[in-house]
């Protein structure tokens, strides 16, 4: 009961089949007549708890009188939560990696043909032979192969990810410098950036260009659900950076809410990769905006490679940051609340 964070007042005096929902009781039911007939039994089972959901493993046998009579029943029951989530990570990492090697194997075959493509646009808009109306065609065809070279480049670079390069940074100066890279997107749909950072921060050891290119596309990420939230009248970016020690454990999860709550629920967890204990210095990096939110179903997906739900996206922006942020052994939440914005808080280990 412990275990199930559940209280002893309720369950003492019950029957098993009091304890579970009509499916879950029926199970046991089962088990429990195979074993009153002398016969051992085992069932796996889920357990859906506020705090996440967790997995065991039962086994079963009947006990004998001397007349070999069933006269009661002895149980196991052990917690196989981390198997079951290890064997998940295994499957994901067995997958990724077919993917990776198929992803690679394309995008050079792609490449070789949009460079080839690329030269004979680029040789017809020279030529004096072409007229204005030609001319206009070959410059549309040029931008939809620089599109096709931009997604062909994002996939090579996800399936051979280069070497993290560590270096002594300060945190404020990389995230100052990602909100410029995106000022003409922010100039362009009217979004004001709030930044706040403690006074005094420490220097963390960081990849500041791979840094630069998650933060980036966080931001981007925060101006188009801006941009296509129509119910938004307030059209903000909230940046902030701050030192502090953990009071609580942290790891990679995303959390979701509806407005008028204000309590979190667990969607999705990953604990294998990297947990930050409390006590911990870190640094948290911060981007929440004014959009809608993420969608309840696919909020246990956003972090997954090739999952988009715009047409022109690869997919592979936010697993990029993922990985990105767990190459600096550090940890990622994301916090979506309906028709209020998302955030994504980032803890960085000093």
């Amino acid at each position: 009961l412990k275990k199930l964070g559940l209280s002893p007042d309720h369950y003492i005096g019950k029957k098993i089949n009091e304890l579970f929902e009509p499916e879950r009781s029926a199970q046991f039911h089962e088990v429990f007549e195979l074993v009153k007939n002398g016969k051992d039994a085992i069932l796996s089972w889920e357990a859906q708890l506020q705090t996440g959901n967790m997995f065991f493993h039962n086994s079963f046998s009947p006990v004998f009188n001397k007349d070999k009579e069933v006269i009661g029943i002895i149980g196991i029951a052990r917690n196989i939560t981390q198997e079951k989530i290890l064997e998940k990570k295994i499957i994901e990492t067995e997958k990724l990696m077919t993917l990776a090697q198929m992803t690679a194997m394309i995008s050079h075959e792609f490449r070789n043909s949009l460079t080839s493509l690329r030269m004979i646009l680029e040789l017809l808009q020279e030529s004096k032979e072409v007229k204005n109306l030609h001319e206009q065609s070959v410059s549309v065809a040029l931008d939809s192969v620089t599109s096709m070279e931009d997604i062909v480049t994002q996939m090579l670079a996800f399936s051979r990810p280069s070497k993290v390069i560590l270096q002594k940074q300060k945190m404020e100066n990389i995230v100052d410098q990602s909100i410029l890279l995106v000022e003409p997107q922010l100039k362009k749909y009217g979004i004001e950036v709030i930044k706040e950072y403690d006074s005094k921060l420490p220097v963390i050891k960081a990849d500041p260009v791979k840094l630069k290119e998650a933060f980036v596309n966080l931001l981007l990420n925060a101006v188009m659900a801006i941009k296509e939230y129509s119910g938004n009248s307030k059209k903000k970016i909230w940046v902030s950076v701050t030192y502090e020690k953990l009071k609580k454990a942290v790891w990679n999860k995303c959390l979701l809410s509806d407005e008028n709550s204000g309590e979190f629920k667990l969607i999705w967890e990953d604990k294998l990769e990297q947990i930050m204990l409390p006590g911990s210095n870190c640094l948290q990096v911060v981007f929440k905006d004014s959009g809608s939110g993420i969608d309840a179903e696919n909020l246990d997906k956003v972090f997954t490679p090739f999952f988009t739900t715009r047409t022109t996206g690869t997919g592979l922006g936010l697993a990029t940051v993922k990985r990105t942020i767990s190459s600096h052994n550090a940890v990622i939440i994301l916090e979506s609340i309906k028709n209020q914005g998302t955030t994504f808080r980032i803890f960085f280990p000093v």
